[in-house]
């Protein structure tokens, strides 16, 4: 099989080998096609072997894996390992799924760190988590614990306090009455310890409640 033509379009450079029914074609990113012309010196009319046509396959395959990732992230937030799982599910092999989440790292593509903070962020206005809850979240969806921790740092406590106090208000208005049933008191405890609050927090809270309501 020979090289037929190489053409470069939108940054992606097209790799045509072989004529009619035998031919193939592989697409391969313009970056990894200068890294590898820079060490195999292959052009229009060589010859390949069947080594250079793994290592074209790989480039190929590698080059999707890449466009795949990016789509992903574009249509939602995504942890590294997510796409690498999902990458994994649509059969790209350990080196292409690799190559993707490194040159996402290293073009700042995706940071793991500012997703964090972002989701976090939506967490707890939108959805009035506690720490806890928000970090459990995150880690069943694969972000670092590093992130994860930087993230719940980042947001103020008093971004917490007022989703404690949204929820009570909202849902358990009665909790800081004294003559509210000791069983009702710890079954409102109970749903706020669920949503990622603790004790301290919810006790601080429920004498917020109690301060405002004279």
């Amino acid at each position: 099989m020979v090289i037929v033509s190489v053409t470069e379009f939108d940054g992606t450079v097209s790799i045509k080998a072989g004529e009619g029914v035998h031919s193939e074609m592989f697409s391969v990113s313009k970056k990894l096609w200068r890294e590898y012309i820079s060490v195999r010196d292959l052009a229009e009319g060589d010859e390949i072997n069947e080594e250079i046509y793994d290592e074209l396959k790989l480039l190929d395959e590698k080059t999707e894996a890449l466009h795949a990732a990016v789509r992903m992230i574009a249509a939602a937030d995504r942890s590294l390992y997510y796409i690498k799982q999902k990458l994994k599910i649509k059969g790209f092999s350990d080196d292409a799924s690799e190559y993707a989440l490194e040159a996402l790292e290293k073009d700042k593509t995706i940071d793991e760190d500012s997703i964090c903070m972002r989701v976090a962020e939506r967490e707890v206005r939108s959805k009035c988590y506690g720490k806890r809850r928000i970090a459990a979240y995150l880690l069943s969806h694969g972000y670092r614990r590093s992130s994860v921790n930087l993230a719940i740092e980042s947001i103020p406590d008093s971004s917490f306090e007022e989703a404690i106090d949204r929820i009570i208000e909202k849902k358990y208005p009665s909790f800081s009455d004294d003559s509210l049933p000791r069983e009702e008191k710890a079954k409102i405890f109970a749903a706020l310890s669920r949503l990622g609050f603790t004790g301290s927090e919810i006790y601080s809270a429920r004498d917020r409640l109690k301060k405002t309501n004279g």
